[in-house]
């Protein structure tokens, strides 16, 4: 971090192929804990790490809550990526995962980091749950009695063995929590990053030579913390999703105004107003005037270059991509005009309910 006439200023990276670890967080983007302490020292043991930060999110409701391999990734890493979590947890008290898997080996090779939303995945079981208190960590078994109890119809315990096959898969502890976030290869060990650092440089400069836009925009962040924060994202949208569809709709019109520049459109205008962009098939809830395939694609070809050019190839997938990218970017994109840009984006999450409406004091 630069200092200059008393202001905190971003360092701009040069050289996008050399590992610059941040393990003590990024206070100049407020991506620092307030009530959890965790600086970096050459002995430091990462089991300890992971102990305090178990104990920490043990304390704030989340009884079960694992940090699982973290001791397998470079210290550095390590630190950086738990400092920049316990910030956002901070700043989203309402989103509490059920563990974060930070080398996994059950996502695909090619996959960098995933969001599993609870909400989405396992209705049924949270349902049933939500009326008994979760003393520990249970089985399909007894959730399986439990449902029995309750006379559930037989459509009903046909899709809740479907999900505890789920659970039983994801190793789930406990299903009333937010999901999980899984990180794969591509940050496990000093090469492995370093080669997918090589690999966005180039693919951004043969864009560039193209005159496309980058896959994705560039951040004020290492790609392991934009990538932590962009997993985040897709369980903030989860929560969203499920507080209904209106939620959703005032918070998209938002998103809406700060990526394509529309005043307070309308959900009808199905180009200016982003609920009714493309989404993935499994997505709970999706604009109601996105109309037929045909309509989707023309809904995609006529916002690809704003998008694009916005925040990146990678938000025009998908709708839930597109939250998830914003959201990355409103806290830590490279250009401070583009986090204003998003400002009012993440003032409409803390209008429904998500967000802290102020960080707790700090400790220490």
């Amino acid at each position: 971090m630069a200092r200059t006439g008393g202001r905190h200023t971003i360092r701009v990276m040069n050289d996008r192929t050399r590992l610059q670890y941040r393990p003590n967080g990024y206070p100049e983007l407020g991506l620092v804990p307030r009530t959890f302490t965790a600086r970096y020292r050459k002995d430091a043991n990462l089991k300890t790490l992971r102990r305090r930060l178990e104990k920490w999110e043990i304390e704030r409701g989340s009884p079960f809550f694992q940090a699982r391999n973290l001791e397998k990734i470079n210290p550095k890493l390590a630190f950086e990526l738990v400092n920049v979590y316990v910030a956002m947890r901070e700043r989203y008290p309402q989103i509490r995962p059920d563990f974060i898997d930070f080398a996994s080996n059950d996502i695909g090779q090619d996959t960098m980091a995933e969001a599993f939303s609870y909400s989405d995945t396992l209705p049924t079981v949270r349902r049933i749950m939500s009326n008994y208190e979760t003393l520990d960590v249970l089985d399909g078994d007894d959730i399986i009695e439990i449902a029995m109890g309750e006379n559930i119809d037989g459509k009903t315990l046909r899709k809740l063995r479907t999900e505890i096959r789920t659970v039983t898969e994801e190793t789930v502890r406990d299903p009333g929590t937010s999901g999980a976030i899984f990180f794969g290869d591509s940050f496990r060990n000093s090469h492995m990053y370093r080669k997918l650092l090589k690999f966005w440089d180039i693919r951004n400069q043969r864009a560039a030579e193209r005159g496309h836009a980058p896959r994705t925009v560039w951040a004020a962040v290492s790609p392991a913390s934009f990538t932590m924060i962009h997993e985040f994202g897709h369980l903030v949208e989860a929560e969203l999703m499920s507080r209904g569809y209106k939620p959703v709709e005032r918070v998209y019109r938002r998103l809406s105004e700060a990526v394509l520049g529309t005043a307070n459109p309308n959900e009808r205008q199905w180009r200016y107003h982003l609920i009714n962009y493309p989404t993935y098939d499994f997505t709970k809830i999706k604009g109601r005037f996105r109309g037929g395939p045909e309509r989707r694609r023309d809904t995609k070809k006529f916002l690809h270059h704003t998008i694009r050019e916005k925040l990146g190839m990678y938000a025009t997938t998908y709708r839930d991509e597109l939250f998830a990218e914003s959201f990355a970017q409103a806290h830590t994109a490279e250009r401070a005009a583009l986090r204003n840009e998003l400002r009012p984006f993440l003032q409409g999450l803390r209008a429904e309910g998500i967000g802290a409406k102020r960080l707790p004091n700090r400790q220490g």
